[in-house]
């Protein structure tokens, strides 16, 4: 938590708790009231040295916070605190018109009169930014250069999770419908307001997984169910937050318990999932898709094009598909940008290493393409994507979401891919301490094993799973140690 000193004169107490109360709940701040005025005999250009010891100073200005007639000497202690930018930074809002040093209008200047919403969200914003920053990779949304339009829907969300801490479901049954690129455009516009987005793919993954892949991202050790859904509650309660979870369909691992922090921001196509009646819906219309372009027919292309055919429609890392083409990277990275100029594909964060399937990708399904040879080398590269997970845990947390689909097939069509993956994507997860996706995958294998008499691979699973469930199926050997990151404390 920051402290943020406010100082102001008794007739702007209003104003003043307008905006504590604004950082208090949107920045994760503890704000200081400091009043000034004729009545205490100082002005804001001397109570301003109160706050020296906090994170940031704002002064309220206005003709009782700054009377008539003081001279630049009254002002000098923090003019020269202003001109060597010296901690910690100090900002100004204007409520009404007064003589104050123009000095303070070049940075943090912020006008209450013009628009009070608009203010108060540079204020936050400020304060936001103000925060120590995550030691592990952000998720930085992409923009999108071709989207346009969708003003009223992006107020809506403005209002519901900038200007609140507030849980919306972004609703329309049609793919493609448009509802992602929405969510990506608004993550991207109002990511300031935020201490961190955490973006979650749903879709059709297990349910451990997509739980395990928010737990990852806010670093809640992963015990059994109820207890990190317990920490996770705790912890978007706290901090200030922007979670997306894309494409939910019957469940969502969390949703934010009123009133919170953090805001959550879903997208479904599931008139059957079910939400807390906190949660505002809004569906959309359908966004119009731009005329169809011809598949394309470069060797090179079409090569990475029906790598991403199999691949997870709402997102998949670019590094798997081009292990199902078995491209270089120098291919790889050419092809995808003539893909995207298309709009075949979409980036979906800035480093460009996840993409998702673009306005023009439904064509894919008809082409005439070997359907099972794809889905047998997705479950291969998935195969070799976790065979390196002591050198490249990265990619392996990017490819989770696929692990569903590559598993699912090869347990139908390829049974010894199928136990090579499992295993590997078992110690890859314990090593990362994400013990309930791990005992999820060997319990799958077990049961599969157990309907195909393999007696070697059911003795495996079940002795790798005694050491982390108890009889009840509990986990009971989470690892040793702290529960929420440090970084976000």
């Amino acid at each position: 938590m920051l402290d943020v000193f406010v100082c102001h004169a008794p007739s702007d107490q209003d104003a003043a708790a307008v905006i504590a109360a604004r950082l208090e709940r949107g920045a994760e701040t503890n704000v200081w009231l400091d009043e000034c005025g004729s009545h205490s005999g100082q002005t804001v250009a001397a109570a301003w040295e109160a706050g020296l010891t906090s994170a940031a100073i704002l002064l309220l200005l206005s003709p009782d916070a700054v009377p008539a007639g003081l001279r630049r000497e009254d002002w000098q202690s923090l003019l020269r605190h202003l001109e060597r930018n010296a901690d910690p930074p100090v900002g100004a809002v204007l409520l009404e018109d007064c003589p104050y040093p123009r000095l303070l209008e070049r940075s943090r200047f912020f006008h209450w009169r013009d628009s009070q919403p608009e203010a108060l969200r540079a204020i936050e914003r400020w304060i936001i930014s103000l925060h120590p920053r995550s030691e592990r990779p952000a998720f930085i949304p992409a923009p999108l250069p071709w989207f346009e339009g969708r003003r009223q829907e992006l107020d809506t969300m403005w209002r519901n999770l900038v200007d609140g801490a507030g849980s919306l479901a972004v609703v329309n049954s049609e793919p493609g419908s448009g509802k992602t690129s929405l969510a990506q455009e608004f993550a991207r516009l109002a990511g300031g307001h935020f201490r961190d987005i955490l973006w979650v793919e749903c879709g059709d993954r297990w349910p451990a997984s997509v739980t395990g892949d928010l737990a990852s991202q806010l670093g809640v050790t992963s015990d059994s169910g109820p207890k990190v859904a317990t920490r996770l509650d705790n912890f978007i309660q706290e901090h200030r937050l922007l979670l997306v979870f894309d494409d939910a369909l019957d469940t969502t691992p969390i949703v934010a318990p009123f009133p919170a922090r953090a805001s959550v921001l879903i997208t479904t196509r599931s008139t059957k999932l079910r939400l807390p009646p906190h949660v505002c819906t809004m569906p959309i219309e359908s966004d119009v898709c731009p005329a169809p372009v011809q598949p394309p027919s470069a060797s090179v292309d079409r090569k990475l094009f029906e790598a991403i055919s199999v691949c997870r429609r709402q997102g998949f890392p670019l590094a798997v598909a081009a292990q199902i083409a078995n491209m270089e990277p120098s291919e790889v990275h050419a092809a995808c940008q003539r893909l995207e100029a298309q709009r075949w594909i979409d980036p979906l964060d800035t480093s460009r290493a996840r993409f998702r399937h673009g306005a023009h990708f439904p064509i894919a399904a008809s082409l005439e393409t070997d359907r099972a040879a794809l889905h047998s080398r997705h479950a291969e590269a998935l195969n070799v994507v976790f065979s390196g997970w002591r050198n490249d845990s990265t990619i392996c947390r990017e490819a989770l979401p696929e692990l569903k689909a590559g598993f699912e097939w090869a347990m139908h069509s390829n049974w010894s891919l199928a136990v090579t993956l499992a295993s590997r994507a078992f110690a890859f997860l314990s090593a990362e301490g994400r013990w309930p996706e791990a005992a999820d995958i060997y319990i799958r294998l077990l049961d599969a094993a157990r309907d195909r008499d393999d007696s070697q691979v059911v003795e495996n699973c079940a002795w790798e799973l005694s050491w982390i469930q108890d009889e009840g199926g509990e986990i009971r050997r989470p690892p040793a140690g702290g529960q929420l990151a440090l970084e976000f404390c």
